[in-house]
C-alpha cells in the first residue's frame, strides 16, 4: 500500500508515496480472490481521522492530506487468482499516475 501519513500525531509528513517500482513480482491470492487489493495507490489519501492534527502550515501534509502517490511503476507483475484490475487500485483519482 502506498501512502503518506497525515498529521498522526501532530507530525507534518514531507515525503510522498513516489518513485516506487513494483516490478517482476508474483502474487497469490489463492482462495483469497476478492480480498484487499494487492497494490493500493493512495490507500489513505486523507481518510483518517487525525489527518487534521497538523493543520496550520502552508506545506506537507499539513497543506494537503492526499497521499500523492505519483510516478510510480508497476509492471510485469503476475496475479494468481484474480486479475490485475482487481489486484492494482488507485483511489488517486487525477493526482496519481501508473
Amino acid at each position: 500500500y502506498l501512502y503518506r501519513n497525515c498529521g498522526e500525531g501532530g507530525n507534518i509528513r514531507h515525503q510522498t508515496p513516489h518513485g516506487n517500482r513494483i516490478i517482476h513480482n508474483v502474487f497469490n491470492f489463492g482462495q483469497a480472490a476478492g480480498a484487499a487489493p494487492a497494490v493500493w495507490l493512495s490507500a489513505r489519501n486523507g481518510q483518517r481521522s487525525y489527518c487534521d492534527q497538523d493543520r496550520g502550515y502552508p506545506f506537507g501534509s499539513s497543506a494537503s492530506d492526499l497521499d500523492h502517490a505519483t510516478g510510480n511503476l508497476i509492471e510485469d507483475n503476475r496475479f494468481i487468482g484474480t486479475d490485475p484490475e482487481r489486484a492494482i487500485r488507485d483511489t488517486s483519482g487525477p493526482v496519481g499516475t501508473l
